[in-house]
């Protein structure tokens, strides 16, 4: 075991090799102790003894170092040196150490501006309002829907209404004759003079299917071919033809059969229509007393002025009864489209 002591040169090698192995173990070991302070050692101290890793510190600068003080003087106290004041705003700030900074658990969600904040709040409003008002329009184009479905279904009431009046009018009940009496044996019956036939109506002329008068056994009326009936305060001129059903009002003014002529004593009686096939009285309402309404025949003009103007019912044929005077009478329903009412209007004649 010690045949190495033997040889001088084994023993100085041995020696080093010792030492060497000490140092190493003595620098693994304090660096060690260093990492677990969490003092990282440079590289070209690694391994080494106590006396190379330990850090050095800082040499101060000359400025720094203190001034030596005198010597001591035997028998004498040392002499103490006065330190100047240093101002409060030059001494040196305390080194505070700053607060650990701990990363956060979660990430912090990114704030929006408030402008964008602004812009949304607007669209959502915009939006409510939007479909408050598509709501709105839905709910009134379902009210127009049923409002026209309503209007229809009436109008097609009053179709079969007016339907069924036409059919009434188009057969009448006949009329039963009284049962003549037998005259007294004792009595001689004495000759009474026959009246003139006089022609009755059920309504105005207007409707449909106007009734016609009985006929009357009298001469050819005189014939009114060529007459024309001008009334220039409503831009009227139209020609007049006899008979005044629906289907003769198609061609013109219609004159009622069995009424007066123009310029003799009795009334004539005018019609036309007022919202279909022309509609020549469409705006016969428009008339004012003293406008006038003139008839032109081959022969002559006739003027007439007129007197009134009123609504009655289909009913009230009173207004074509025969008068004294030349008289004129037009006649024409309404209101327009409805015509569940006649519009007359009164003319006298002006010689």
């Amino acid at each position: 075991m010690t045949d190495h002591l033997d040889h001088p040169w084994r023993a100085r090698h041995g020696a080093s090799a010792r030492d060497r192995i000490r140092r190493i173990t003595s620098g693994l070991e304090h660096e060690a102790d260093a990492l677990a302070k969490g003092v990282l050692v440079p590289k070209h101290r690694r391994l080494a003894p106590l006396e190379h890793w330990q850090p050095q510190l800082d040499e101060p600068r000359a400025e720094e170092l203190p001034e030596p003080a005198p010597p001591a003087v035997a028998g004498r106290p040392p002499v103490m040196r006065e330190v100047a004041p240093v101002a409060p705003e030059q001494a040196p700030a305390p080194t505070v150490a700053p607060p650990e900074r701990r990363a956060p658990l979660l990430p912090e969600a990114p704030t929006a501006p408030a402008w964008l904040a602004r812009l949304r709040r607007v669209a959502r409003d915009r939006r409510w309002t939007a479909s408050w008002l598509d709501r709105l329009l839905v709910a009134i184009e379902v009210t127009a829907t049923l409002g026209l479905v309503a209007a229809a279904l009436t109008s097609f009431g009053m179709v079969d209404r007016l339907q069924q009046d036409l059919a009434r009018l188009s057969n009448p009940s006949p009329m039963v004759p009284a049962p003549a009496t037998a005259p007294a044996p004792s009595a001689t019956p004495l000759p009474t003079p026959s009246p003139s036939p006089v022609p009755t109506w059920a309504e105005l002329p207007g409707s449909r299917n106007a009734p016609t008068p009985a006929a009357t056994p009298s001469a050819e009326p005189p014939s009114l071919v060529g007459a024309r009936l001008v009334i220039p305060a409503i831009r009227v001129d139209a020609p007049i033809v006899e008979g005044d059903d629906w289907e003769t009002l198609k061609d013109g003014v219609g004159h009622h059969i069995g009424s007066g002529l123009p310029g003799e004593a009795g009334n004539m009686v005018l019609s036309a229509h007022v919202d279909v096939y022309g509609a020549i009285f469409r705006d016969l309402g428009e008339l004012r007393e003293g406008d006038l309404v003139l008839v032109d025949t081959p022969r002559r003009t006739y003027r007439y002025k007129v007197t009134s103007v009123r609504i009655v019912a289909p009913q009230e044929t009173s207004v074509m009864d025969a008068t004294a005077d030349p008289t004129l009478t037009l006649i024409t329903c309404y209101p327009p489209l409805v015509d569940t009412h006649r519009m007359v209007v009164s003319a006298s004649f002006v010689r």
